[in-house]
């Protein structure tokens, strides 16, 4: 009987634990995700805030714009020289085109 009580209480226990553990675990979320909602309150406020001049934006598209022409051919120089004419290609043009 009475060890039947000390198991009782210690189950108890154990429950009151748990539930100290999940409220202090609820809370700690509750902080982190008011502290999520206000990091993203501040960047949204501060990209609102932040005006790129229309200039600025217009050389930097140019800039990739040349890049890619850039990349585009030399790529194209790769696939010519690697395609399986080149070689007659290259006996028919004769000398000039050695050069490259």
């Amino acid at each position: 009987m009475k060890s039947e009580i000390q198991r009782q209480i210690k189950e108890m226990e154990q429950n009151m634990e748990h539930a100290r553990q999940a409220r202090y675990n609820m809370e700690q979320m509750t902080v982190e995700m008011q502290r999520k909602r206000e990091d993203v309150e501040i960047t949204t406020d501060e990209k609102r805030t932040e005006e790129v001049p229309f200039e600025k934006v217009k050389q930097e598209i140019e800039k990739v714009k040349e890049r890619v022409q850039k990349f585009g051919m030399i790529l194209r120089e790769k696939c010519w020289r690697s395609g399986p004419g080149f070689r007659k290609r290259k006996e028919r043009l004769g000398k000039k085109d050695r050069k490259n």
